[in-house]
């Protein structure tokens, strides 16, 4: 969370830059650090065994910080990639569809085989009254099967049941990924709330069903969500903020505006200069 060198590879969860949003680093806080570090100690209990030579270093090592540069270059220099984590090791990392942990820059990244994907559907909905208790339900969710949402944010024209019946058929998924627009599709016998694994930002993101813009909502603290209909769609979100567009058009007017200044002024001194050709003609034909 203190590097930039990952983000310029990578989609990444961590990277660092001067503005970040309470809320994500509110998770982070609460969550991530505890999950990242849980998946680290996974990694030592599955990955040590099989390279005897260093749980002799570490077993020898007298103090602390010898044991943490021999477990930081046994990570530089272990190969993870056949590491299965447990399936509830990381509930959060999974809802943040982190689909790889990078150990080292030398060795091959380790698949996270349970992340939860772009987007899905849930069967329940945990409603609570405000930010505390969302964040702490967080902690307690299947995020597979289960979001969270702060009933005090919700939208009027949002309508959530607590319960939802997913049908084994059912299914939703990226198309198609843009910097300003998002495509997926749905299929599925019943209406169900989707959660997509991306920043909840209403100030510009509009999500479209079928080209007819729908209501949207926050689950699980930071995440967008939506309520799709039954049957076949095609739900895009678009980045459509209004504030670039009225910037657009003022700076359309002013430019305009500037424009016609400098063609006026260039009019006046044309004709200026025109006017005093014509009086230096008529004194020299006198």
């Amino acid at each position: 969370f203190n590097e930039t060198g990952t983000s310029y590879f990578h989609k990444s969860i961590g990277g660092y830059h001067g503005a970040k949003l309470k809320r994500y680093q509110e998770l982070i806080d609460f969550y991530l650090g505890s999950e990242m570090m849980k998946v680290r100690q996974e990694f030592v209990n599955k990955g040590i065994s099989k390279r005897p030579e260093v749980m002799q270093q570490y077993a020898a090592a007298t103090d602390e910080a010898q044991k943490g540069q021999i477990i930081e270059q046994f990570f530089q220099t272990s190969n993870f990639d056949s590491v299965q984590l447990q399936a509830n090791l990381s509930p959060i990392l999974n809802m943040l569809n982190v689909k790889y942990f990078v150990t080292g820059k030398g060795v091959p990244a380790t698949e996270n085989m349970h992340t939860n994907g772009a987007v899905w559907f849930v069967s329940k909905i945990k409603k609570v009254n405000n930010a505390n208790k969302e964040m702490l339900e967080l902690g307690k969710l299947d995020t597979k099967q289960e979001a969270v949402v702060d009933m005090s944010l919700l939208d009027k024209s949002v309508n959530l049941n607590e319960n939802y019946s997913v049908d084994s058929l059912a299914s939703i998924k990226l198309v198609k990924y843009n910097l300003n627009e998002l495509q997926y599709s749905s299929k599925s016998k019943s209406e169900l709330p989707a959660i997509f694994s991306e920043i909840y930002y209403p100030e510009g993101w509009n999500c479209y069903i079928d080209g007819e813009l729908t209501p949207t909502f926050k689950a699980n603290y930071l995440l967008r969500a939506a309520i799709i209909p039954a049957g076949d769609h095609s739900i895009n979100w678009k980045f459509e903020p209004e504030s670039f567009y009225l910037g657009s058009k003022v700076a359309l007017i002013g430019s305009i505006i500037l424009l016609l200044f400098v063609a006026f002024v260039f009019w006046k001194e044309l004709k200026s200069t025109v006017k005093e050709l014509s009086s230096k003609e008529v004194e020299q034909g006198v």
